[in-house]
């Protein structure tokens, strides 16, 4: 955004910061899709330099993580949940131009 952190916290409202939280999550271009790229580089490099020996997979370069521990709790309301943070972390943004 070429801002400091002091300067988004006197400039952007709450209702901006809520369209751009909406907007991140929406977006492709999210954690999971850069492992999926990273893996695809990491297949393609073992493909063309390998010895020939092994015939590898996509999956084989794609990181795993324990879906136990990285699962949402699909009964909880996440977004309300980080909504209350994101107020609560700006809510002296609004404090600091009132006198």
């Amino acid at each position: 955004m070429g801002r400091t952190v002091a300067e988004l916290d006197a400039s952007l409202s709450i209702d901006e910061l809520y369209m751009w939280v909406a907007y991140s999550a929406g977006e492709p271009w999210g954690d999971e899709r850069s492992d999926w790229r990273s893996a695809h580089t990491n297949y393609l490099m073992a493909s063309i330099w390998g010895d020939g020996k092994k015939k590898y997979k996509l999956h084989d370069f794609l990181l795993k993580f324990d879906k136990k521990k990285t699962e949402v709790n699909k009964g909880s309301d996440i977004n309300k949940w980080n909504a209350m943070v994101l107020q609560a972390m700006f809510s002296g943004a609004k404090k600091k131009g009132t006198k």
